[in-house]
């Protein structure tokens, strides 16, 4: 597929270590939903190259169209379903009272 594109196959190693590279930052950021968008860009970009450069492939079981589908789509669930979740920098609980200044009883 990448000789088809016009790769030359000594980028490869290069390819292989940015794409491992890239999914450590997935893992890493998994909190920052811009990498929810990012990986959606990317998945269907490397789509539309696919079905330009190889679209042979399109084609074949195990597929570009399914697997990158399928991964923009989970990106997508993830960005939304990571606007609720919880978190400690949106918390509104208040400060807790100091032993000073609490009106202590005499029993």
């Amino acid at each position: 597929m990448l000789a088809q594109a016009g790769v030359a196959t000594h980028w490869l190693p290069w390819l292989g270590g940015a794409e491992i590279i890239f999914g450590l930052l997935v893992v890493g950021l998994w909190r920052w939903r811009g990498m929810f968008l990012l990986q959606i860009t990317m998945m269907l970009g490397a789509l539309g190259a696919v079905a330009i450069k190889s679209p042979a492939y399109l084609s074949h079981a195990f597929n570009p169209v399914t697997l990158n589908l399928l991964v923009a789509v989970t990106a997508a669930v993830g960005w939304i379903a990571s606007n609720n979740l919880p978190s400690a920098t949106r918390c509104l609980r208040k400060a807790p009272l100091q032993a000073s200044n609490r009106k202590e009883n005499p029993a």
